[in-house]
């Protein structure tokens, strides 16, 4: 794609051009999704992948977009190209709700683990965890999860969650 990679920007300014396209990709293939025309918006999410494939930041959008199309699978195969050893809480989010979509059991616990060290009081990675058990079929360590990622939520989100 041209506007990417214009040699009259800076490696910095290439980057953030081609992350707002990203952006403007995920959010139009997001709306033809939500207006029930699921192939244009993986047709949106599969041209941004193959405009900036070596962008992370753009991988990470279109893996995003992916799973919201209902296509976990190919999520879950970008999110694996992604290396995710200064991923933040919400790029594991995505990559482990990623894997439980695609029902890769193995997948989402080694990111789970790696998630739970990293980001021990994060709401949602618990919610996550919580997830995982239930799908091994262990609804004890499941509750246990959703109360501790209860317990974790600010107050304020707490009191929205309980009403």
């Amino acid at each position: 794609m041209r506007l990417g990679s214009r040699t009259d920007l800076t490696p910095t300014q290439r980057e953030t051009v081609q992350t707002i396209w990203a952006q403007w990709s995920v959010r139009r293939a997001d709306v033809a999704i939500a207006n029930g025309n699921i192939q244009r918006g993986v047709d949106i999410l599969s041209a941004a992948a193959a405009a900036f494939p070596d962008n992370i930041t753009v991988r990470k959008a279109v893996a995003g977009g992916y799973l919201t199309a209902g296509h976990a699978k190919e999520s879950l195969a970008i999110f694996k190209t992604i290396p995710l050893q200064d991923a933040s809480a919400a790029d594991f989010q995505g990559a482990i709700g990623a894997a439980l979509a695609a029902t890769d059991l193995t997948q989402a616990e080694a990111w789970l683990r790696q998630a739970l060290d990293r980001f021990p009081a994060d709401p949602a990675i618990l919610s996550l965890a919580a997830r995982y058990e239930q799908a091994r079929g262990n609804n004890q360590r499941a509750a246990d999860y959703y109360r501790a990622s209860l317990a974790a939520m600010p107050k304020c989100r707490r009191r929205q969650a309980g009403s």
